[in-house]
C-alpha cells in the first residue's frame, strides 16, 4: 500500500486539529502522594494512585517514572507496566468498568 502526500498533509491536519480540541499531557511527575500531569491547555490535573488501575498498590518508588507518549495521550509507568489514557482520566475513567465498580 502506497500513501500519498495529500493522505499524510490531510492525516497531519487531523491529528493537529484533534491536539488543539482535547488537552494532552505535557509533563506527568509524581509529587505528595499525587501524579500530577500538566496539560497542553495549561492545566493541572491530579489524582491519587490508588484510583487508578495498574497503580492501586505502587509504591512511591514505582511511580518515580512516568512515561508520555508522543501524542501526550497516554501515560506509561515502566516500574509497574501499567498504562493509562490521559483523556479517559479526565473523563474521570480510572480503569475498566468492572474494576472501577470494584473500586468504588
Amino acid at each position: 500500500m502506497v500513501i500519498t502526500e495529500e493522505q499524510v498533509t490531510a492525516a497531519e491536519a487531523r491529528m493537529k486539529k484533534r491536539v488543539s480540541q482535547t488537552p494532552v499531557a505535557r509533563k506527568a511527575f509524581f509529587f505528595q502522594g499525587n501524579v500530577v500531569l500538566v496539560l497542553s491547555n495549561g492545566e493541572r490535573f491530579s489524582f491519587r494512585p490508588e484510583q487508578a488501575q495498574g497503580l492501586e498498590n505502587a509504591r512511591p518508588d514505582d511511580l518515580r517514572e512516568i512515561e508520555i507518549s508522543p501524542l501526550g495521550d497516554g501515560l506509561h509507568f515502566p516500574a509497574l507496566d501499567a498504562d493509562l489514557s490521559v483523556p479517559s482520566l479526565l473523563r474521570g475513567v480510572f480503569g475498566s468498568k468492572s474494576w472501577m465498580r470494584s473500586h468504588r
